[in-house]
This record gives C-alpha cells, sequence and structure tokens, in this order.
C-alpha cells in the first residue's frame, strides 16, 4: 500500500509543481483575469439597472429595504434559464472587448515586451539570411536597423536565435506550419519546462522530491521571474538560469566521483561545455567563473584541512581530483568557447569583469558620456528590504537563510562542494543586487529556493522519526501549507499583471508608417520601442533598446529637452547621418575627449558650412577631415520620421539626467587628484570659463566627490508630475481633477494640492493659447513646481511640471501637437493613444 501511494504521490507532487507555473504562464494567452472583469463589470451594470427600477417602482421604502429587493431581483434574473445564456453572452462580449486591444486580428496576443520584438527579428533573419543580421560586412553579421545609418555587429551571445530557430524549423517539419509570431509565443513555456524539470530533478538527486516540489514552486512563482519567462516573453531568462544551474550539477558530480577517473572527467568535460555554451547565450554569463572557481578553491583548501593528517598519497588523490576538475573546466571552457565563436574566453571574461566592477550601478562610464544604464529601471540600486520583499518577504526569507546555516552544519562533510557552490552563488549574486539592481533579483530564487526545499526535506524526515512527530508533524503541515498559500498567490497576482506592451493601437501607428513611408527612412525617438519600429514597421531606428549605451541616447536626450528648435534638429541631422560617429572621428584628430566635445557644440551651433568650415580650420584639421565633418552635420539625410508618446512623461527625470550630463563636472571628477591650480586653469581653457567659474564647478564637485551621491551631483533632474489633466469649468474657475489644480481664466491665478501645505501657488504658469506659449510668474510662490496650462476648444488640459521643460521639444511635439514648430510636420496623429508621427522637414533647413 506504501509502496502503491509512492507511485501516485511522487508523480503527483512533479506534475502539481510544474503543471501550477505552466497555467499562471498561460494567462497572457487568454486573459482569464479578464474574464472575472468582465462579469464583473455586466453584474455592476445589472445591479446598477434594477437599482433605478426598484427606485422607480417603490419610491417610499427605504434603502435598506431598496437594497433588499435589488439583490431579490438579481438573483431573480440570474437563476432564469432564458437569462443566462444572455448573461453568458454580454459577458462573452465584455470580455472580447477587453482583451482585444492585446490580440491582433488572429486573436493572438502580442508578444509581451521590447526586447522580444528584436530577438524575434534576429530569429527570422537567421531563416531567411542564415546569420541574425541583415547584410554581411567583411564576413561579419551586421544590424543595419539599429544606430542607422551606420549600424552595428550583432552580438556575439547567439544561441538563443539559432536555439529558437532550429526549434522552430523542427515542429514545423513534424506538425502543422505555425507562423513564428505565434511559435515564439509559447516558446517560453517550452524553456521554463525544461528549466524546472531539471531544478526537480537536482533537487531531487541531492535531496528528495520533497525539497524538489518545493524548490520548484519558490523559484518558478517568484513574480518577477514568472512575468520575464511567461508565453509572450521570448527572451532567455529561463536559460541563462538553465545553464549555470547544469554547471554546479555536474561539477559537483565530478568531485562525488572522485574514484572514478572516466566520470570525473566526463562530468568536467560537460560541464566546460555548458560553460561555452553559458557565455554564447548571456553577456552576463561571467558571474559563473567567480562562483564555480572560488566553490572550487574553497572545496581544494577545505579538502587539504581535512586529510592533513592522512599520508600524502591520500592528500594528493583528494586534492588532486580537485586541480584535476579545474584544469578540465576552465581549459576546456575556453576551448570550446574558441571553437563556437572564434574568440578568447578569458579576455572576454576580464573585459567583461573590468567593465562591470567598475562601472555596474555608476553614473560614469570609460568615456565621457553618461551610463544609460544608470537610468534603466530594472538596474536601479534596490534597498535590503526591497529585495526581501522580492522573494516573498521577511519570514520566508529568514526561514531559508535558517536553514541554509543549519543544513550546512548537520551535512557539511558529505554535501560540502554542492553547499560551496549554492553560498558562493548567493553572496555573489546578493552583492549584483545591492550595486547593479533588481534585475538580478532573480538569480537568488535558485540557491535560496534549493536551500529552502533541502531544509524542508530534513525537517520533514526528522518529524517522521520524532517522538512528538503527532504534534509536531501537524504544526509543520500547516506551515507548509501557508508557504504553499503564499507561492501560489505571488504566481497569481504576477501572472493577472502580465500584458504586453504592444497593443492594437502601436499595430495601427506602426502599419500606417510601414505602408507610408520610403524603406529607407530613419525613425526618430527615445530608444523604449525602438524594437517595435523595427520589426513592425520595418524600418531602421537611431537607437532601442540593444544600442541604448552608445551616445545617441545623450544627443537625444539633448533633443527631447531642448528649448531651441534648430539646434534640436541640427543635432538630429548629425545623428541620421552618421550617428554618434562624428565625435569619435573628430577625436582622432583632437586626440582629447573634452575638448572634442566642445567643438562639436560649437559646430551644431553654427548655421552655415562655410562658417563651420573656417571654425574647423582653426582646430588644424586636414581638408578631407574637414569636409567629413561637414558633410557629417550639414548634409541633408535620409527621410526620417520623429515618434513621441506619452510614457517618456515618467522617463523624464532619467532622460534629463543624460541631457544635463556636465562635462566640466566629470572633468574636475577624474582630474581630482591632480594640482589644484593646475586643474583649474586647463578647466578654464578647455570649457572657455571664467576663473570664478571653475572654481565654482571645483567646489561643488569637491564637496561630495567621496559622497555615495556624487553621481547625482554630474548632472540635473527635471520631473513631469503626471498626469495630463482635463479640465471642467464651473462658473469663474476651472477644475483639473487628476492633478488637483485650480485655475481662473480671467485673472490667471492659479492653485494646486499639496498634501503638505493644502493649496500651493506654483512657481510659474506656462498658458498655450491659439500656438503661443506665455508664462506668467507668481513673485509670492514658494514652489518649485510650474503649472502648464493648454486652452482647447474643446476645453482645458493641464500638467505640472518643472520650469525647464515647459518649452521642451518634446512638450511641444506631445502636449502643443506641434503647432508653432518650423521643422516638424504632423504625420500620424493618434489623440486616444497620444501616438504622435511627424516628418522631419529637412528641407527647411540651410546647408
Amino acid at each position: 500500500m506504501h509502496l502503491k501511494l509512492k507511485r501516485i504521490v511522487i508523480p503527483g507532487l512533479f506534475f502539481y509543481c510544474i503543471g501550477i507555473n505552466i497555467y499562471f504562464r498561460l494567462f497572457p494567452a487568454y486573459f482569464p483575469q479578464l474574464r472575472k472583469e468582465a462579469q464583473k463589470r455586466v453584474l455592476e451594470t445589472l445591479r446598477r439597472d434594477s437599482w433605478q427600477i426598484v427606485k422607480r417602482l417603490y419610491p417610499y421604502l427605504s434603502p435598506y429595504a431598496k437594497e433588499i429587493v435589488t439583490n431579490r431581483t438579481i438573483r431573480g434574473i440570474i437563476e432564469k434559464e432564458e437569462n443566462k445564456k444572455n448573461l453568458s453572452q454580454q459577458i462573452q462580449q465584455v470580455y472580447k472587448e477587453l482583451k482585444d486591444p492585446f490580440q491582433n486580428e488572429h486573436s493572438q496576443t502580442y508578444l509581451l515586451e521590447l526586447d522580444p520584438y528584436h530577438w524575434m527579428r534576429y530569429v527570422r533573419n537567421i531563416l531567411r539570411y542564415g546569420h541574425p543580421g541583415n547584410e554581411k560586412r567583411e564576413g561579419r553579421s551586421y544590424d543595419t536597423y539599429m544606430l542607422a545609418p551606420v549600424g552595428c555587429k550583432v552580438v556575439s551571445e547567439r544561441f538563443p536565435f539559432y536555439l529558437a530557430s532550429f526549434l522552430y524549423k523542427g515542429y514545423n517539419f513534424f506538425f502543422r506550419k505555425v507562423d513564428l509570431h505565434r511559435f515564439l509565443f509559447y516558446l517560453p513555456l517550452f524553456y521554463i519546462f525544461i528549466f524546472l524539470t531539471v531544478l526537480y530533478l537536482f533537487c531531487r538527486h541531492f535531496f528528495s522530491h520533497i525539497a524538489g516540489f518545493f524548490a520548484v514552486l519558490f523559484v518558478g512563482l517568484n513574480r518577477i521571474f514568472l512575468q520575464r519567462s511567461c508565453a509572450g516573453w521570448f527572451d532567455y531568462d529561463a536559460l541563462i538560469l538553465l545553464l549555470p544551474l547544469v554547471i554546479v550539477w555536474l561539477l559537483v558530480c565530478a568531485l562525488r566521483n572522485k574514484e572514478s577517473c572516466s566520470k570525473l572527467v566526463i562530468y568536467s568535460a560537460l560541464a566546460s561545455i555548458f560553460l561555452a555554451i553559458f557565455a554564447y547565450t548571456w553577456t552576463g554569463w561571467w558571474f559563473i567563473l567567480p562562483v564555480s572557481g572560488t566553490a572550487l578553491v574553497f572545496g581544494l583548501v577545505n579538502s587539504y584541512s581535512l586529510h592533513s593528517q592522512d599520508n600524502r598519497r591520500r592528500i594528493r588523490k583528494e586534492t588532486g581530483s580537485y586541480l584535476i576538475v579545474m584544469g578540465i573546466y576552465f581549459a576546456g571552457g575556453i576551448l570550446f568557447y574558441a571553437l563556437i565563436t572564434h574568440t578568447n574566453l578569458i579576455k572576454t571574461f576580464l573585459n567583461l569583469l573590468s567593465y562591470y566592477s567598475r562601472y555596474l550601478g555608476t553614473a560614469t562610464t570609460p568615456s565621457i558620456w553618461p551610463n544609460v544604464f544608470y537610468t534603466i529601471g530594472e538596474l536601479q540600486k534596490p534597498t535590503f528590504e526591497r529585495i526581501i520583499y522580492l522573494l516573498y518577504g521577511r519570514k520566508v526569507c529568514l526561514f531559508t537563510v535558517g536553514g541554509m546555516l543549519w543544513l550546512y552544519l548537520k551535512k557539511r562533510r558529505e554535501k560540502f562542494d554542492l553547499f560551496a557552490m549554492l553560498f558562493c552563488w548567493l553572496m555573489f549574486m546578493l552583492f549584483a543586487c545591492l550595486r547593479g539592481g533588481v534585475r538580478f533579483v532573480i538569480f537568488l530564487i535558485i540557491p535560496l529556493g534549493i536551500f529552502l526545499g533541502g531544509t524542508i526535506d530534513e525537517i520533514t524526515q526528522r518529524l517522521r522519526r520524532g517522538a512528538r512527530r503527532k504534534v509536531t508533524l501537524p504544526l509543520f503541515l500547516g506551515f507548509t501549507l501557508w508557504l504553499l498559500t503564499l507561492f501560489i498567490r505571488s504566481g497569481y497576482r504576477a501572472a493577472c499583471e502580465a500584458y504586453p506592451l504592444m497593443n492594437d493601437d502601436w499595430a495601427k501607428a506602426l502599419t500606417y508608417i510601414k505602408e507610408n513611408t520610403p524603406k529607407e527612412c530613419i525613425l526618430n525617438s527615445w530608444w523604449d520601442y525602438g524594437n517595435f519600429f523595427e520589426e513592425v514597421a520595418e524600418r531602421r531606428v537611431l537607437f532601442n533598446g540593444h544600442s541604448q549605451d552608445t551616445p545617441v541616447a545623450y544627443w537625444m536626450a539633448k533633443v527631447l529637452t531642448s528649448s531651441d528648435e534648430e539646434k534640436a534638429v541640427r543635432i538630429l541631422r548629425m545623428l541620421n547621418n552618421a550617428s554618434y560617429k562624428t565625435f569619435d572621428f573628430l577625436n582622432q584628430y583632437i586626440q582629447d575627449p573634452f575638448k572634442c566635445y566642445m567643438v562639436l557644440e560649437k559646430l551644431l551651433e553654427i548655421e552655415k558650412r562655410e562658417d563651420a568650415r573656417r571654425f574647423l580650420r582653426t582646430k588644424l584639421l586636414p581638408s578631407e577631415a574637414i569636409e567629413k565633418v561637414l558633410n557629417e552635420i550639414f548634409s541633408k539625410p535620409a527621410p526620417a520620421y520623429f515618434i513621441v508618446e506619452p510614457t517618456i512623461l515618467s522617463k523624464m527625470a532619467h532622460i534629463s539626467f543624460l541631457s544635463n550630463w556636465d562635462m566640466r563636472k566629470l572633468y574636475v571628477k577624474r582630474n581630482f587628484a591632480r594640482d589644484k591650480n593646475t586643474l583649474l586653469r586647463e578647466l578654464s581653457e578647455t570649457f572657455d570659463l571664467t576663473p570664478e567659474q571653475s572654481e565654482a564647478i571645483y567646489q561643488t564637485v569637491a564637496l561630495t566627490i567621496y559622497s555615495k551621491h556624487s553621481d547625482e551631483v554630474l548632472s540635473e533632474r527635471w520631473y513631469f508630475y503626471p498626469p495630463v489633466s482635463g479640465g471642467r469649468k464651473e462658473g469663474d474657475l476651472v477644475y483639473f481633477d487628476g492633478n488637483a489644480l485650480v485655475y481662473n481664466p480671467h485673472t490667471h491665478q492659479t492653485a494646486f494640492f499639496s498634501s503638505f501645505q493644502r493649496y500651493k501657488t506654483p512657481q510659474s504658469l506656462f498658458l498655450f493659447h491659439k500656438g503661443k506659449l506665455r508664462e506668467i510668474e507668481f513673485e509670492n510662490s514658494t514652489s518649485n513646481v510650474c503649472a502648464l496650462i493648454i486652452e482647447e476648444k474643446g476645453g482645458y488640459r493641464s500638467l505640472l511640471l518643472d520650469k525647464e521643460l515647459a518649452d521642451s521639444l518634446f512638450v511641444r511635439l506631445l502636449l502643443f501637437k506641434g503647432k508653432g514648430l518650423k521643422f516638424f510636420e504632423p504625420f500620424y496623429m493618434d489623440d486616444k493613444a497620444r501616438i504622435y508621427v511627424y516628418r522631419i522637414k529637412w528641407e527647411e533647413m540651410d546647408e
């Protein structure tokens, strides 16, 4: 009986934990949460109508009595058979209306995020051309759709694209053909099934089925990981957790088979192969080298200390096995990586280690340009409390960490290598989270999930054998039931929040661009939706999420925040002619990035080509170089279109941080260790400053040079305070409910509600009326916030913002709809979604 029960329970544990993970990850395919919302809306409508009927028929009843009659009426309607079909049809119709914006004409949900569209284009290119790029240059795969017009080399981490294309071909060979979009939408479910199965087997191998069950639930239902691996999120998060887990498993198995030389070699060689594949999959692969290397060194030292009293032969055998594993693992990894990518693994590792250790979580880079990753949400440094919250809270974290220490003390001799690997993994990734952002939290769930499962397994075994198991076992079962409930709730909430960024509004806009613009045109916008533009509109872009770490981000931020339309268009002309390469070319001759920046800034302020030519001659550039620079700055580029959309409002603090990047302060910070007088003199010469200005900049940097917030001093952030609110006029006043603003059109008196001081007068009122912007200052204001009010035929709109943004190009394009602009012609205007596309009128510019 016990054996029969075991045969049922063990598969049941496996299929339940895997099944519930797949179930939640299928939510984006059919949005069951929207069906509940549809049912709720239909019932609310029914209740509202029933209440009105009861109110009309029985006006003399008390509110309580009316509520009772209304409930009875609703119950009667619902219970009648002839009404059930009608209600079901209403619910189905509302459900369809709710989910339709997230699905295409074939009822297929759009891919969820930005990156999946970029990866889909690479997979499509492999199917078409045999490589991820759309053309080859000197034998290398190039992508001409990003960083237009120059293009760039395709990333070296290409395994996910080739794997997806291989699986797509295999699927279409054995089954009916499906379009690539649909296949890639469901492919993450296959990856997650493989990963969670391996995780379950890993825990079963080292602990038991119970450990695998809880580890899979802990890892798979984590809110961050679930959303990044559900249907529609075609990325490689599951792969980048699977591969290091397999590497750890193989290394531990190699060390546990010291008596068998053949097994030790085979496991080590397999680990090296997976190391090479991991390096070919993700740019952050390098973390596994210090993790595994440190753990192997700890194991070597531990083995030597344990057997130091034994004879030399025994010591050589124990320590030698570690040296053999390390040698095969690292040498094999170098060899296999070289065979796959034709590059040096060690050189790649050292370059990545140097860059990330110095610049992860900082605003500076090796160049003079700001670090765009410093402004990315998922790379923002989290607090320790935030990390704990993302790992199910304090109770679960305390139980898991306590269990980890208990397991180590209890089984450190028999499982030291496993614990060393997982502990090094945990410590390394905890440091990466605190320094580099919440993006790395998903790497913490692997060791923590395994330790949690191992702890529960060990406690269960002890309770079964304990004398007081009749008391303690039910209590512990209650605790595990609470854990299960916690994990399932976390997974459900995360699944309910999984919606695609792409929707019908974007699909309509990008289809219009695809059908009505020349193929050689370039789309200009902030980087976020660049992947959409490339794949759906099939047009080149200035930059996207995979080229955001270039100087294009700085220049585009300058464009969006600029109040000088003509200079903004000059910057765009340079970018559309040569991307960011003009600066690099100039610096080959000037040989000083700060001086080169000042030269380029001056060129962008000059209107005429001949004036720019005379200026460059003063910099002693050769004639050919001068003409090349002039062509890149003054020549008419390919047709270009500029796109703005409302999500940029919430990103403006980060965008303005890039645009306000102060090269003068950076110069001081870089050279702070030098003699002060020499530094001040060179600062004045390089940036054309007075001694007083140079001293002020030096003191500003000096006050914060050793502060943890020293990066923030290098720039300034400007904010919008959304939402954009519509106004309703009552008497002489206009009320904006969205931002609690009150405005008198006759006297222009304005106030907004502040949680600190009730109603406050803004610093200034910016009034846009009949195509003109006017500023009205309030002298007695104590606020730093300004109000922008737009008078239109249909009424009023308002937005609270910092003063510097009121006249920015972005505000003129998004909120003023291009009125009063010379170089931007409306091309596609969607007022409902507030997606606006403008043709850049290069012909209006002088060369």
